[in-house]
């Protein structure tokens, strides 16, 4: 396979240019028109910035995901969710595309004209627009006129208002650089500033994704709101979630700064209770805060967590209980009290779990009437060895037993050889790429609860090698997928596509080498909020199930369709 060709990098901070009617600022990530401004997310800005670029030209979803994802695998859909924010931002329509046209199998363009920003009758003031091409190579345009007269008027003092103030029960994640002050005395600022730079990107990506809300930039960092203003059953397992990627994904990112990663880590607090929530700010730039101790507990445990850990309030464990790997954490900074019990370390997620978290232990209820549909799962298990694979699938409302169901065929397999897999897709899935497989991965590599990089990384090796698999590329993809340190740069031959089929691939691979030691079941439950990548793979396994002693059992609410339904007979 050939080198494929470097493609342009995207840069943020690129110079103001206007779409139609349309002012664009990318270093805010603002749009203008008249009176109204609307500020969109980081990566749907430099989407916005690459499509300009082209000027009209159709620009392929696979050079989206590149320049826009470099070294990140992600799924189609995150691009389309930003398509469909910048579309929302311009009041355009996917039907009747005035600024965006989809092209059917081709990628996306830009209708309205890009040029220069309007400056008035006094005249366009001298501009530069530049576009960086390569690592060495600028293509610069220089439109010049006369400067507008200069506006000595003071600036008016905005208004602070509150809007629609109210009492709710929110996870409050706040998250910084450790040791901020220390750092700027042994790196540069203009490496911190970069760093903190891409912190806020990412911070904005994952925080949106998991629904929550950025409520307040800083410095060096960042608080972030889930549970208001949208409601959220579940939004401290949410906010555990989103601050474990964060912290990933930055670290990851800041391995190419040698020896500085090092010092350049998270320290992250997270704690849940109530808050007064509401819209505060000047003018037009308002935004969803709260105000409370929940707030300054969320600080103090960020102040007080070592670099690259994750410390969360007994209030928010409780809640999330048996799904967490915690361990107790000592400190005089956080006395446990009886306004503060205790604080905890986060490890990793047990077993993600879908609908409302569960504390503490849980207690499955009495199993009643569905033994006719268990004794046909345990025959077609039984059958497996001579009939080949099969798909069940179990279809109902919320509360009718989907989950009982499949536990209980959990607890008859115990006993026996057969080996369950099992993965759930949760709510704020549909945005976060492979999630289910990432569970399934670590399920075939039979990995224990919370453990360590070294043996997580070993026990995958050890599968790879079984299935006959390469331990390069198809390594890397999947410590990247486990959020494992990875070799980023075996990665960057390969396009979005490529990764996604040499996942596929790998994954294949891997469950038809545990099916060849014993019977296996695959069991997906809610998979109405499976993301797209995942449902391809899932599709892709269902046409490979023959002659090969695996069950898929997913479950899913009425409404969904799985693309591999229509097939069946």
């Amino acid at each position: 396979m050939g080198e494929r060709p470097s493609l342009p990098k995207v840069r943020a901070s690129a110079a103001a240019f206007q779409i139609g009617d349309w002012k664009v600022d990318p270093a805010s990530r603002r749009i203008t028109q008249g009176e109204k401004t609307r500020r969109i997310s980081p990566k749907s800005a430099l989407v916005l910035s690459v499509l300009a670029e082209a000027e009209g030209e159709v620009v392929s979803r696979e050079d989206l995901l590149d320049r826009v994802w470099p070294e990140v695998t992600v799924g189609e859909e995150v691009l389309t969710q930003a398509i469909a924010e910048l579309r929302r931002a311009f009041r355009d329509s996917a039907r009747a595309p005035r600024y965006i046209e989809t092209v059917p199998k081709a990628g996306y363009r830009l209708l309205a004209e890009v040029r220069a920003p309007s400056l008035g009758a006094a005249g366009a003031a001298s501009k530069t627009i530049t576009t960086e091409t390569t690592a060495t190579e600028t293509a610069t345009t220089e439109i010049s006129g006369p400067a507008p007269p200069a506006d000595d008027s003071p600036p008016e003092e905005p208004a602070i208002f509150v809007l629609g103030r109210e009492h709710k029960q929110v996870t409050v994640l706040d998250c910084a650089l450790n040791d901020a002050a220390a750092l700027a005395a042994r790196i540069d600022a203009e490496t911190i500033a970069d760093t903190i730079d891409f912190l806020h990107q990412i911070a904005q990506d994952v925080v949106t994704r998991y629904d929550g809300t950025i409520a307040q930039w800083q410095g060096d960092g960042l608080v972030a709101l889930f549970g208001a203003p949208k409601a959220l059953e579940d939004h401290p397992r949410r906010a555990i979630g989103a601050a474990r990627e964060l912290m990933r994904r930055f670290a990851g990112e800041c391995l190419h700064l040698g020896d500085e990663s090092k010092v350049l880590m998270l320290s992250v607090g997270v704690h849940t209770g109530p808050a007064v929530v509401g819209f505060r700010g000047p003018g037009s730039r308002e935004i969803f805060t709260a105000i409370g101790v929940t707030t300054e507990t969320a600080k103090q445990l960020r102040l007080t967590a070592p670099a690259g850990m994750l410390l969360a309030s007994a209030d928010t464990c409780r809640i999330v209980g048996s799904e967490l790997v915690t361990s107790v954490f000592e400190t005089a900074g956080c006395a446990s009290d009886e306004n503060r019990p205790g604080v905890f370390q986060v490890h990793a997620f047990a077993n993600r779990r879908s609908g409302v978290p569960r504390s503490g232990q849980s207690f499955l209820s009495r199993f009643v009437g569905r033994h006719r549909e268990l004794d046909m799962m345990l025959d077609r298990i039984d059958s497996l060895s001579t009939a080949g694979g099969q798909v069940i699938t179990v279809t109902g409302d919320p509360g009718i037993g989907k989950s009982r169901l499949a536990a209980e065929l959990e607890t008859r397999l115990a006993a026996t050889e057969v080996r369950v897999l099992r993965a759930h897709c949760l709510p704020h899935g549909r945005s976060s790429p492979y999630l289910p497989l990432a569970r399934l991965l670590q399920e075939l590599c039979r990995l224990g609860r919370n453990p360590e990089d070294a043996d997580l990384a070993g026990a995958l090796a050890e599968r790879l090698a079984e299935a006959g698999l390469d331990q390069g590329e198809t390594a890397a993809l999947l410590e990247q997928l486990l959020g494992l340190p990875f070799d980023s740069a075996i990665l960057q031959p390969l396009s979005a596509d490529q990764r996604r089929q040499r996942i596929f691939e790998a994954l294949n691979g891997l469950v038809a080498q545990a099916a060849r030691k014993a019977p296996l079941v695959v069991l997906i439950e809610d998979l109405h909020w499976i993301d797209a990548t995942s449902e391809a793979w899932l599709a892709q396994q269902v046409m490979r199930l023959t002659g090969v002693a695996v069950l898929l059992l997913v479950t899913h609410r009425p409404g969904y369709r799985a693309p591999w339904q229509s097939q069946s007979s």
